[in-house]
């Protein structure tokens, strides 16, 4: 409404310079916002998977996780999903879990920027506790597996120099790769190595649905995190493929 006043207050030369196409543009936005307002529920919120896969994410009757504006990164979602648009729960099936290698990769700004305790911590990704997460805990991101044939199960890999970044955008990525049956977890933080763990053996197997910001078997852990952009890929990114653009991925 404030941008269509000050339109709206510009001279004939100011219109011009602003053209036809921007200001039927500028209507478009302010008619989506008072549907938005006075008809909430006939606004259908779509965050598309920028993926051959197309499992785009239906917002519109979400309740635990909300969509707002960051001047930096656009669009950002904070709160909490289970990906489990047609077909992605299978294809998460399929690749997290035994032998199969994967990655979880988000950019978000963690906010955690204090020791936030080991009793909830903060995740980013998580397919069940018995399965696996990528997480805050204490001052420390971590990357864990479960692994009933080790002693211990978890096999946990961290980084704790996190609080000083909590408040900036970051790239946080955790891979791992079966490496003919020892299994090696690799930690990376804007696409530097941080932590690296081998012989973790094979993931345990989760029927749970692969959530952002939440443990599906402990619901008390959730994410204090701003999500900007999350990527699971059915393979173990090297080193030089963590630092590539998204496209290149």
């Amino acid at each position: 409404a404030q941008l269509l006043t000050q339109y709206n207050n510009l001279s004939a030369e100011e219109s011009a310079d602003v053209g036809q196409t921007r200001y039927q543009k500028l209507l478009g936005a302010q008619a989506l916002i008072e549907q938005m307002e006075n008809h909430p529920k006939s606004v259908q919120i779509i965050v598309p998977d920028k993926s051959k896969n197309h499992f785009d994410l239906d917002m519109t009757n979400h309740a635990t996780a909300s969509m707002f504006n960051d001047p930096e990164k656009g669009a950002v979602m904070h709160g909490n999903t289970a990906l489990n648009a047609e077909g992605q729960k299978k294809a998460f099936d399929e690749i997290i879990g035994g032998n199969h290698p994967f990655t979880f990769e988000m950019v978000l700004r963690s906010n955690v920027t204090s020791d936030i305790g080991w009793t909830n911590t903060s995740i980013v990704f998580c397919k069940g506790d018995n399965c696996t997460s990528l997480r805050y805990g204490g001052t420390q991101l971590k990357f864990h597996i479960k692994n009933n044939k080790s002693n211990p199960p978890w096999q946990d890999i961290g980084f704790s120099d996190i609080t000083q970044s909590g408040n900036q955008f970051t790239t946080v990525t955790g891979t791992y790769s079966p490496d003919d049956g020892g299994g090696t977890t690799c930690l990376y933080i804007d696409g530097k190595l941080v932590a690296k763990k081998e012989n973790v053996g094979s993931v345990n197997k989760s029927n749970e649905d692969l959530w952002i910001g939440l443990d599906p078997q402990n619901k008390n852990r959730m994410g204090l995190g701003d999500y900007s952009s999350a990527r699971i890929f059915g393979s173990a990114l090297t080193a030089d493929q963590v630092i590539m653009s998204d496209a290149d991925k």
